[in-house]
């Protein structure tokens, strides 16, 4: 005779959840089976595999045989094929953690040790984000001991180990004795997530972390909401649970849906190594899909963020980059590295990795990648719409209007970004590209009011004329972004003199100022590009505007000793006694005893001066730049 299933529910209910009370009264585990003998009526103490699985099901019907008879045969220890209750009840009540041979060097936290929840709801199974960094923390501890060994025997380091790794070396081992999900070794009760994080299980496990703790900060989350993570929320020992969750009916049902589409649910992250690998996976698509459409039923807003790995180089330290959605078709973007290269980029709305927007615009789930074929094909079913009766029968269809639907779909959400980065990588064919698939990319703002007309004008190459053409459609030419910067400000200050020379064309405010008092003409000069000045004092730019400062472009240019720049600025205008901010005229402002001091103290004294007053190295250098100036203008003037 063996021990039967009510009997077994008897002491279970008696004892309700005997794991946490023990725990919580110290009970022996001798004391416990003590108290299952006098329950045992028929006194034999034994489990077969088959009333293993039936009383484990009864728990959690969507356990796999396979995994039962996995777990069976790790706790027969003596290879009887009967278990012994004392062998069960070591299992379930277990201090040692055998599962996890890591353990032995590098203590288990105690906040690992015991199930504290249960929690049948996955969708329930939210994660903090400090939870998240103190198992990252672990994971450092015990591959800085180089004990866990990846699939050729080689140590994992820290840069190496993945979630793949996490959930194998960590998250099942903690969760074996329980069957259940890692949350449920954390909370105390339900934990809606506020968040819904989309990850690739190969991005390295540190920089999920990081990317997670920069996305919450950046988004100002509390402490104490939640992310929705798949690898800690669901029950990793019943992979064909997990696998099912695509084939529930409709897909609403399934927990990863629920999350999104719930009211608590604020938004989706997705989470891309610097590569922007997850936007070439299919489940990560998947989820992008349902953020941006599924989702659009929801009577809040459902933002779709995107953090990314920034690689680090020797000029450069590592870091991430966040691209917030603010709705309505605008983005801010964030970083935390210090590095000048990646500041440079974020003032030009360019903070997140270029190969995260060319792949976003590019992603197919159609061609995308999964650990598990049959997920993609369940994928691609549920998105054609084939009966879930039917997925195993037959292939998904080649090419159909829903797949293109969904293509298109996920590509507009990058097109924006990617049409910025195209200008700034100078790849007027993928311009071009983007500009036709997508017409309402060229009217992407990153916060700011950086648009496609502002990042053409800074990057002073050729596709500035491509962005030309996609903004002539709103006519707005002095569009100015936050800091008053106009396209015109900005190609003048990026030295862009075909950008230049188009703009003025068009009629523009040449004397339109940011809102540090700063015209193009004082760009020109901080630009250190005297054709660019030359271009706008042919139009009869104003060079006697001040800043908020109460320097004009000439005292800029006395300042800096640019000689050539101080006579072209006179030669248009400029008056010489003007008093700049430390209250000295332009003379004062430049270096003791040179020809320009005396040429512009000359002029403040009786006008500009003639030709004869400038001599020496400052009249050589002034005349053949005055000349190189005078044959540029006049050829890009035609």
């Amino acid at each position: 005779m063996t021990i039967t299933f009510d009997e077994f529910l008897k002491y279970m209910s008696a004892q309700a959840a005997a794991a946490a009370a023990a725990a919580r009264r110290r009970k022996s585990v001798n004391g416990v089976k003590q108290e299952f003998a006098k329950l045992d009526a028929n006194g034999d103490g034994v489990l077969s595999l088959q009333e293993m699985t039936v009383l484990l099901k009864k728990g959690n019907p969507e356990l796999s045989d396979k995994d039962i008879e996995t777990l069976f045969r790790r706790l027969d220890k003596d290879g009887s094929g009967l278990l012994a209750y004392s062998e069960f009840v070591d299992f379930i009540f277990s201090r040692s953690l055998a599962e996890a041979p890591w353990s032995s060097e590098v203590p288990v936290p105690q906040a690992y040790r015991n199930r504290t929840v249960t929690l049948d709801k996955a969708e329930l199974c939210g994660i903090r984000v400090q939870q998240v960094w103190e198992l990252a923390e672990l994971v450092q501890q015990v591959v800085q001991k180089g004990l866990i060994l990846d699939q050729k025997n080689r140590p994992l380091t820290e840069n190496s180990v993945n979630m793949h790794d996490v959930v194998l070396h960590f998250v099942k081992p903690l969760t074996m004795r329980f069957l259940c999900a890692f949350v449920e070794v954390l909370a105390t009760g339900a934990q809606t997530p506020k968040w819904f994080a989309s990850h690739w299980w190969g991005t390295p496990f540190r920089q999920t972390a990081r990317l997670l703790q920069f996305h919450a900060a950046q988004r100002q989350v509390p402490d104490g909401a939640y992310y929705w993570i798949d690898a800690f929320a669901n029950r990793q020992h019943n992979s064909l649970a997990i696998s099912k969750q695509l084939q529930q009916n409709p897909l609403q049902e399934a927990p990863f849906a629920k999350v999104l589409l719930s009211p608590q649910c604020q938004g989706t992250v997705t989470l891309v190594d610097g590569q922007g690998e997850a936007l070439t996976r299919t489940w990560c698509l998947l989820e992008a899909y349902l953020s941006s459409a599924e989702v659009l039923h929801k009577s809040a807003t459902h933002f779709c963020d995107v953090a990314s790995w920034i690689q680090g180089s020797e000029c450069s330290p590592e870091g991430t980059a966040l691209l917030l959605d603010l709705g309505e078709f605008r983005m801010r973007e964030a970083m935390d590295s210090s590095s000048a290269s990646h500041q440079k980029l974020l003032l030009k709305g360019l903070a997140s990795p270029l190969a995260v927007y060319q792949k976003g615009a590019k992603s197919n789930i159609r061609t995308s990648e999964t650990s598990n074929p049959s997920d993609k094909n369940c994928i691609l079913h549920f998105i054609v719409g084939t009966p879930p009766d039917e997925w195993s029968l037959t292939s998904p269809p080649e090419d159909c209007e829903a797949c293109r639907a969904v293509k298109w779909n996920l590509r507009a959400r990058f097109a924006g970004p990617a049409l910025h980065a195209a200008v700034r990588d100078h790849n007027e064919e993928r311009f071009e590209k983007l500009k036709r698939e997508f017409p309402k990319a060229k009217d992407f703002a990153f916060s700011g009011g950086v648009s496609v007309l502002h990042t053409a004008a800074s990057s002073n190459n050729k596709a500035f004329f491509k962005a030309l053409k996609a903004a002539n459609a709103t006519g707005n030419f002095d569009l100015a972004q936050e800091d008053g910067a106009t396209p015109l400000f900005l190609a003048a200050l990026a030295g862009n003199d075909e950008a230049v020379g188009q703009i003025v064309k068009l009629g523009v405010k040449l004397n339109s100022a940011r809102k540090d008092g700063e015209t193009p003409v004082h760009a020109a000069v901080r630009s250190g590009c005297i054709t660019t000045l030359g271009l706008l004092i042919d139009v009869k730019a104003d060079p006697n505007v001040k800043n908020a400062e109460g320097d004009t472009p000439l005292v800029i240019a006395a300042q800096s000793h640019l000689a050539a720049f101080a006579s072209l600025l006179l030669d248009a205008g400029a008056e010489p006694g003007v008093i700049g901010k430390d209250g000295l005229q332009p003379w004062q402002s430049t270096k003791r005893a040179s020809k320009l001091e005396k040429t512009l103290k000359d002029a403040a004294e009786r006008g500009w001066p003639t030709d004869d007053d400038l001599s020496g190295s400052d009249a050589a250098t002034a005349g053949r730049l005055l000349t190189k100036v005078t044959t540029q203008v006049k050829g890009l003037r035609k």
